[in-house]
């Protein structure tokens, strides 16, 4: 029978080094209790925590539109049609954090509200078969006097 506690060390078929300590059960003729824990170094890496929440409630507010950019040249022009049903996401620049997105309307136009000041990264979701023809993504700063701040994306349908 074995001294109330002793301890040995196992390696595993995994090659982990493993503590292991067998303690008698008390009273008479119950079977003794192993238990089997290991080394913290050798346990398995725990995912990293989700960041906290960004605080997205506040009078600010980011608009703009899409649009088709007939000639190629990043400004909307009176050529240019305005383009719905795209996405355009909100992050935090600084982690790429999603906030939240939003779908442009039938006039190419959409609005990200009840923003709280702070910087904001403003992304649109490139349609398959189309290229930027400007910036696809914007680093924007939202003031807490609820001016919008606004954004223009331009594609345009891709060279065969």
């Amino acid at each position: 029978m074995p001294s109330p506690v002793e301890f040995g060390m196992t390696l595993t078929r995994l090659g982990l080094l493993l503590l292991t300590m067998v303690v008698p059960a008390c009273g008479g003729g119950a079977p003794e209790e192993t238990v089997t824990r290991t080394p913290r170094e050798q346990q398995p890496a725990q995912p990293a925590p989700r960041p906290p929440a960004v605080d997205v409630t506040g009078p600010g507010q980011i608009v703009g539109f899409v649009f088709q950019d007939t000639n190629r040249n990043g400004t909307f022009d009176a050529n240019d049609t305005r383009m719905a049903q795209l996405t355009v996401v909100l992050t935090n620049p600084s982690t790429a954090q999603r906030i939240r997105s939003a779908k442009t309307g039938t006039d190419g136009s959409f609005r990200l509200e009840n923003l709280a000041a702070g910087e904001y990264r403003v992304t649109l979701e490139i349609p398959e078969g189309f290229e930027r023809t400007n910036d696809h993504s914007f680093v924007l700063a939202v003031n807490t006097d609820g001016t919008a701040r606004e954004v223009q994306f331009g594609i345009a349908r891709k060279k065969p």
